[in-house]
């Protein structure tokens, strides 16, 4: 549960608002118009539900050294899957979007060209849709062979031109099985304390050494018994044990609290995977501490967006243009991503809600109100009362 909570936690957050694609120079601000690039864009989108694809690609990615998107298109008859793929059609020639983890597409064919754009990445991928789930089918025996033209490769950390990346959970794997050593260890000694165990302790020396030096088909028969008296205290809660020259005691054994491990592994996890733990495990302890946090999460999802997943779709369009999957833009591409740390309309009641008491302390005050009925309600978004002010023409 925490492996995958660090996989999907800055991917959920990053994609709770989507980005705006324009086709600007990034000069102004921009506006939406009705470009060729804009409407191929918006054709992917409504048609071919672009983003929900995206979002399961950044998930992959995160869980190994690289993620794909297969492309499945229209092309000329003949094209077999290792030759390179040039959409017909255009935008409307896809057909599907498949995104893949790395188990699923394995490199071949390294490009040791130093002169291609694509020296050291690979010229061909092995797919087998099925090597990363459960199911015994398989396509073609598992081995299909697919240009790199057919496969939109990303990794979030692949900062040296090439595909591959580090999983998110590689520098934390090991505080991780700790934790999967803890919780287990904690739940078995638990299991096993619970359990009775019965310790028969001979007071009647007639008895002991019937037990201990026990020889005769009577004496067998007796212990047989008394075992499955034992047997049947251990499994049921209405069972009677009745016994003579012995006492029965129940073992029991006290336990270390396992939440001092806990907490050591469950930090170490979290700071080598660069979540807060109150975000990784959805617990909020204080206010000040609650805001905080969310704060510094919402700030470094905010430079994940445009450090990597800027750039990740920029790469997209342009693999796809260069496949014929896409007209190219007029003056260039924009992304814009509302800023995550935009409070929300509860907190916009908040913030009114203070600036109406700031302004009732002030007027009591003697020093008239601060803040204008305007200033507030463009706070939660409201037009003015005044629209011919000239504050706000």
């Amino acid at each position: 549960p925490f492996a995958k909570a660090a996989v999907k936690r800055p991917v959920e957050r990053c994609w709770s608002t989507l980005p705006e694609i324009y086709d600007h120079s990034g000069e102004g601000e921009p506006k939406k118009g009705n470009t060729p690039f804009e409407q191929d864009f918006k054709y992917l989108v409504e048609k071919l539900d672009l983003f929900k694809w995206l979002r399961a690609l950044d998930y992959r990615q995160r869980v190994g050294r690289y993620g794909g998107l297969f492309i499945s298109a229209q092309e000329r008859e003949g094209v077999t899957p290792n030759q390179p793929l040039k959409i017909i059609g255009g935008v409307r020639g896809i057909k599907k979007l498949r995104p893949v983890f790395e188990g699923q597409i394995e490199e071949n064919d390294i490009e040791n060209d130093i002169k291609s754009p694509n020296f050291g990445n690979p010229q061909t991928y092995t797919f087998n849709p099925n090597r990363a789930s459960t199911s015994t089918k398989s396509v073609e025996d598992g081995n299909t062979v697919l240009h790199n033209t057919r496969v939109f490769v990303t990794a979030e950390d692949a900062d040296d031109g090439s595909i591959y990346g580090t999983s998110c959970l590689e520098d934390g794997f090991n505080a991780m099985m700790d934790l999967v050593k803890v919780c287990a260890a904690g739940a078995e000694g638990l299991f096993k304390n619970s359990k009775q165990r019965l310790h028969a302790n001979i007071t009647d020396e007639n008895v002991a050494d019937s037990y201990l030096n026990s020889g005769g088909e009577d004496d067998d028969d007796e212990e047989e018994d008394f075992n499955k008296q034992l047997s049947a205290i251990a499994k049921g809660f209405d069972t009677e044990l009745l016994t003579a020259g012995m006492d029965i005691k129940v073992l029991q054994a006290s336990m270390e609290d396992p939440s001092p491990s806990f907490n050591i592994a469950l930090q170490s996890f979290c700071a080598a995977v660069n979540i807060p733990k109150t975000v990784l495990i959805g617990f909020e302890t204080g206010e000040r501490s609650s805001s905080e946090n969310k704060s510094a999460w919402n700030d470094a999802m905010n430079a994940r967006r445009e450090n990597y997943l800027t750039h990740m779709l920029k790469e997209l369009i342009e693999f796809l243009i260069s496949i014929g999957g896409m007209r190219p833009p007029t003056n260039g591409i924009c992304i814009k991503w509302k800023d995550l740390n935009t409070a929300t309309e509860s907190e916009k009641i908040d913030i009114v809600d203070k600036m109406a008491s700031v302004n009732e302390k002030s007027t009591r005050a003697g020093m008239g109100e601060v803040f204008t009925v305007d200033e507030m309600r463009l706070i939660t978004g409201r037009k003015p009362v005044d629209m011919e002010s000239e504050e706000y023409a």
